[in-house]
């Protein structure tokens, strides 16, 4: 091609046509200028396209962190649920002041333990390290930030902390106290009528039992969150891949 052109420039001059010559140069550096342009636009073209294609997959990565964390949270509410079922029939019986069953010791295992928050955040922190720029929405942006940087760190923070001291300084003195461990760690009681009059360990069933109904209010906000974050995404995505 190159030498097809450089033909017409010789024969042009060779014919002494140089006014012909300098409009077909012109035209010449046109082309080459019209060519770059192209090149450029195809190259922008191909930036613009894996900027796109890296925002939907990070998008993607954290709707799937979501989704999974909101089946998490429900059934971290039905684990608390029960609890708290459980923690309501020992009220009821030292309200009552049933005879003692083996029943008792076994629903008492819903006291004890740490209360946590398990949140998965695997695609956030592909986000985060490859930087929080991919993300071109402005209010989505600062949403994922919002929940995942914030939101989701403080309650699970929160729960660690309030359970770990509940645990330490509440629940194992007073299981110390009035409890012995029996076949298969389940907790007896050392003195069933003296416990039924305890006041301290009434309070503390009702102390655990509010923890975990705090629990779960805070799940249940996180899955609000959660859904709302989901949605937004989704119509992220679906604008991006129809533009």
């Amino acid at each position: 091609m190159i030498k097809f052109f450089r033909k017409i420039r010789q024969q042009l001059l060779t014919e002494n046509k140089f006014s012909k010559y300098l409009i077909y140069a012109f035209g010449e550096i046109i082309l080459v200028v019209i060519g770059i342009l192209i090149a450029f636009q195809i190259n922008s073209w191909n930036a613009e396209n894996l900027l796109i294609e890296k925002e939907i997959k990070h998008l993607s990565g954290i709707e799937s962190d979501l989704k999974e964390n909101v089946k998490i949270f429900r059934k971290s509410i039905d684990s608390q649920s029960e609890n708290m079922e459980k923690i309501d029939f020992l009220l009821k019986v030292l309200e009552e002041k049933r005879p003692y069953t083996l029943d008792f010791s076994t629903n008492l295992r819903s006291v004890k333990g740490i209360e946590e928050i398990e949140i998965i955040t695997t695609g956030f922190n592909t986000l985060s390290a490859f930087g929080m720029d991919n993300i071109r929405s402005d209010s989505l942006r600062s949403e994922i930030v919002l929940l995942f940087d914030h939101k989701f760190p403080n309650n699970q923070s929160l729960f660690h902390d309030l359970g770990r001291m509940h645990h330490e300084s509440l629940v194992i003195p007073i299981m110390l106290k009035h409890f012995t461990n029996g076949e298969g760690s389940r907790p007896i009681p050392n003195n069933y009528q003296q416990l039924l009059e305890s006041k301290e360990f009434i309070s503390m069933l009702g102390t655990r039992r509010n923890v975990k109904l705090a629990l779960v209010g805070r799940l249940e906000g996180m899955i609000r969150d959660s859904d709302a974050l989901t949605l937004h995404i989704q119509e992220e995505l679906e604008k991006i891949t129809k533009a």
